[in-house]
């Protein structure tokens, strides 16, 4: 599997939202990104995940 960086529109969401909470691939496929946003229905979320690797955003 190759890396890849998936694009999530958000059009779904109603308003803005804060304290996004990311949990994405880090530099290895043993590690684990935290990062929170606030993200509005405007926005596109980028994800980068590397080969074997996954994501988990809860709203």
């Amino acid at each position: 599997m190759a890396a890849n960086d998936i694009k999530i529109p958000l059009d779904f969401l109603k308003k803005s939202t804060m304290g996004i909470l990311i949990y994405d691939d880090g530099l290895s496929n043993t590690s684990i990104d935290r990062r929170e946003q606030v993200l509005s229905p405007n926005n596109i979320l980028t994800v980068k995940l590397i080969a074997g690797g996954g994501f988990v955003v809860h709203l």
